[in-house]
């Protein structure tokens, strides 16, 4: 106890000896802790504030996937696969948790978006309006317009894409996506083994021929405005860069002339 008392007593005797040095020591141990106080505060903030933007814009807190859904996030793979699920069941099982707040369901999905002679590669995400907004923040950085209604096939674009394809309020988009089809065949491949596959077609062919394309009046607006159009099986890995690069994939459908 003596000992602590004279190295007390001799600490306070230095602080004091020379109160300038004292102050600016102090001054800078203080500063030096204020300044990593604010360095930790703002780190901690940024990364909350990329966690926050991350889950509620794009990816939410927690998402459910089909165990063969990752790691190739293969579309054929959602929830349910081919034969599908009782959508609002499984969304009420998953609201029953007390721990869940909102659910809502997503479809993603790669495909071509075009407007006049401008194509473009896209991330597709089908939504429903209703739900998205009470799980995300998607929704809310709307630039122009209104948000879809359902039923109406409407779409939202993103700014960048708008651009790029000149886009404005009101334009028309063709989107065209194909699962399991890699082109426009003379007949059912599935019942018809010999069943060729065309490289080209005209769309006077595909509308005379009656092939299962698709709508017979999408095919004639495209034909009217000089839209080509590319069948291909989205599944096909790669697909839609070999389109864009200018290889020849699937079927494409445009005028005789």
């Amino acid at each position: 106890m003596a000992s602590d008392a004279v190295w007390w007593k001799v600490a306070w005797r230095n602080l004091l000896r020379n109160r300038g040095r004292t102050l600016i020591t102090a001054s800078g141990l203080a500063f030096g802790y204020l300044s990593a106080v604010v360095i930790v505060g703002l780190t901690d903030g940024i990364v909350a504030e990329l966690i926050e933007n991350g889950t509620r814009l794009m990816m939410g807190q927690v998402q459910v996937h089909s165990p063969e859904y990752r790691p190739e996030r293969n579309m054929h793979h959602t929830v349910g696969g081919y034969d599908g699920v009782d959508l609002e069941a499984l969304l009420a099982r998953i609201e029953s948790d007390p721990d869940v707040t909102a659910a809502a369901p997503r479809l993603y999905g790669g495909g071509l978006l075009s407007s006049g002679e401008e194509t473009r590669a896209g991330l597709l995400f089908g939504i429903d309006v209703d739900r998205e907004q009470r799980v995300g923040t998607l929704l809310s950085q709307l630039s122009e317009g209104r948000l879809p209604e359902a039923g109406q096939y409407e779409i939202l674009v993103g700014l960048e894409m708008a651009r790029q394809l000149g886009l404005e309020i009101g334009a028309e988009v063709l989107l065209m996506a194909k699962h399991n089809v890699d082109g426009v065949y003379d007949s059912d491949p599935n019942e018809n083994p010999d069943a060729v596959r065309f490289n080209n077609l005209d769309y006077m062919d595909a509308l005379n021929r009656r092939l299962d394309v698709m709508d017979a009046t999408a095919v004639s607006l495209c034909m009217d405005n000089k839209l080509p159009i590319i069948v291909f099986d989205i599944g096909d890995e790669g697909s839609i860069c070999r389109i864009l690069s200018g290889e020849s994939v699937g079927t494409i459908i445009t005028g005789s002339d």
